[in-house]
């Protein structure tokens, strides 16, 4: 499809496929759906003309649907927030799986701080930025010294004014940082973690000095470039001693020095309740009596994940199988067979793909055993059960059963993104 893409894009143009464009939805900025004739494909499919990117995290400009569940976890962040505005910082870590609600966290505690006047910024790191040096970092200062939107020397204006003492030639190294360097300045010549460490000692110096109360947020911090890493490890050192509450999300599997910080404390996120699913799922769905039934499979299939519900459900409206408004939908047809959207099967395939062969057989065993599954069962496949590293990566449950041991699959056998229950 991608090379079919291709063959129909305008010289110089890049056109995506409608699969595509739901991945980059809010990321990229795509022209209307246009109808294609394609190799291969006897009807035109619809493609989407790139228009350009923006520097927008994917999630913003998203009709957002009402917080279920995460009141502990709400409750928590703002008695933080609430003492980090009275001058007692502090550093938490969300953690939790793809689709958890992690951003959703961080949404909602922005415009709690916003309605404080409390002032946020923010970074997120991206996999393809991962091996390129500063990129987090440097994102988060420009945010944090208000330099982003101005030219370069209306930035290091603005950035002398904030920080009028420090020395000259660490603000030329900051400058740097920063992408607003004079390209006539000459940098000091100095080896990199001397340069580190001038920059990290200008930062905490401003960041000591702050009166005014801040949120700092680092967002998807398993893709974090190891220079923006250090350095950010190194500005937490000061922040219990600020008004400032850093907020730094990340998956199960992150195990870097953002995660390690000393005194950072740690909230994971863990998959709604049925319970709590169900009211997502209806307050999505609506009340019409048509979406009764299809509101108890997407519950089912969404295994506790937020994100999955939601995109079960935008998936099904795109299709047709679902008419109407969010909150006010009508089924038009009796039963209907739930897909994965694209945006789900991404976000299993990744963490899939980071297991070794010997877990991904176990998993594999295990979906097709169903529901439910012991070690025994995947032994008597023929397969060296590994469940630890399953567990670790939260792709399968550790439960007790007083029936024999057993494993179920929430999500169903051919849905395959509920996760695995191993009874003991």
């Amino acid at each position: 499809m991608a090379q079919r893409m291709e063959s129909v894009a305008p010289p110089g143009g890049v056109m995506l496929s409608a699969s595509t464009a739901r991945l980059v939805d809010g990321a990229a900025v795509l022209g209307e759906p246009e109808m294609v004739r394609i190799k291969g494909a006897e009807e035109p499919v619809p493609a989407h003309r790139l228009l350009g990117m923006g520097e927008r995290h994917p999630s913003v400009g998203r009709v957002e649907s009402t917080l279920v569940g995460r009141r502990w976890e709400m409750n928590a962040v703002e008695g933080l927030l609430h003492r980090a505005i009275e001058g007692h910082g502090a550093v938490v870590g969300v953690v939790g799986p793809p689709g958890i609600g992690k951003s959703r966290l961080v949404r909602e505690l922005s415009a709690m701080a916003a309605s404080r006047g409390v002032e946020v910024f923010m970074t997120f790191c991206e996999s393809h930025t991962s091996h390129i040096p500063f990129h987090a970092v440097a994102r988060l200062l420009r945010a944090a010294t208000g330099v982003e939107g101005h030219d370069a020397q209306a930035a290091r204006d603005q950035l002398r004014d904030r920080v009028s003492d420090a020395d000259p030639e660490d603000l030329l190294l900051f400058d740097d940082l920063l992408g607003i360097a004079d390209p006539d300045a000459v940098l000091p010549r100095i080896d990199p973690d001397a340069r580190r460490r001038r920059v990290t000692a200008l930062v905490n110096a401003a960041s000591l000095a702050r009166e005014s109360p801040a949120v700092h947020v680092v967002e998807d911090a398993h893709w974090i470039d190891a220079v923006s890493e250090s350095m950010l490890a190194d500005f937490l050192t000061v922040i219990p001693q600020t008004p400032s509450l850093v907020i730094v999300t990340y998956r199960p599997e992150y195990e870097g020095a953002l995660a390690r910080g000393h005194g950072a404390q740690t909230i994971a996120l863990a998959p709604l309740s049925d319970p709590e699913t169900t009211a997502l799922v209806s307050q999505l769905l609506g009340p019409d009596p048509s979406v009764a039934a299809l509101g108890q499979t997407i519950t089912e299939r969404a295994s506790g994940t937020p994100f999955f519900a939601e995109e079960i459900v935008r998936e099904l409206a795109e299709r047709g199988v679902l008419r109407g408004e969010p909150g006010a939908y009508v089924s038009t047809q009796d039963t209907a067979e739930i897909t994965v959207p694209a945006t789900v099967q991404a976000a299993i395939a990744v963490r899939i793909d980071r297991l070794n062969a010997n877990a991904k057989r176990t998993l594999s065993a295990a979906a097709v055993v169903g529901t439910r599954f012991t070690p025994e069962l995947i032994t008597a496949l023929g397969i060296q059960p590994v469940v630890d590293e399953l567990v670790a990566a939260q792709l399968i449950d550790q439960v007790s059963s007083p029936a024999p041991r057993a494993v179920a699959h929430r999500g169903g056998r051919r849905f395959g993104c509920g996760r695995l229950l191993w009874l003991r």
